[in-house]
């Protein structure tokens, strides 16, 4: 990694692109805050989809932001909106697309 933080020309693109952005629009969406009503729903949401994958008995993980905040704060990111699932095994997947509708 000290290669590419060393690299001139990556340290140039990243010294212009800062100061290009400070002065254009922000970069990515604005952040998200979630309300109390809408983090209780992302809970049972997950909790329903968990049941029905367990009934499947289907092999799935939490990945992306929802692992980064199962890991660090013990819950859902406060700027994360949605659940970020898994399944294992492309037969798996394709039962789920079939099945998991019903289920819910």
């Amino acid at each position: 990694t000290s290669a590419i933080i060393n690299n001139p020309s990556i340290s140039t693109m990243l010294s212009s692109s800062s100061s290009k952005r400070d002065q254009q629009q922000p970069m990515g969406p604005d952040p998200t805050l979630l309300s109390r009503k809408e983090m209780d729903a992302l809970y049972e949401t997950f909790s329903a989809v968990q049941k029905a994958l367990d009934e499947l008995a289907i092999d799935y993980i939490v990945t992306g932001g929802s692992l980064l905040g199962a890991i660090r704060q013990h819950s859902i990111l406060f700027c994360d909106d949605d659940i970020d699932i898994a399944i294992i095994g492309e037969e798996n997947y394709e039962r789920v697309v079939k099945e998991l509708p019903s289920l819910l």
